[in-house]
């Protein structure tokens, strides 16, 4: 039972810590990689434009 509680749901970030080094660094590498994307994106409309 303990066990069964402790694993429910390992894959919700709603249940885990908020203070989690793990989801900060994946929270900061998903935003690092959207700014980089509309960075990209602005860039060729800049050069296209």
């Amino acid at each position: 039972m303990e066990k069964e509680s402790r694993t429910s749901h390992p894959a919700d970030p709603s249940l885990a810590p908020a203070g989690a080094p793990q989801k900060q660094e994946r929270d900061y590498l998903i935003i690092g990689l959207t700014i980089a994307l509309m960075a990209m994106v602005m860039a060729g409309f800049i050069f296209l434009g």
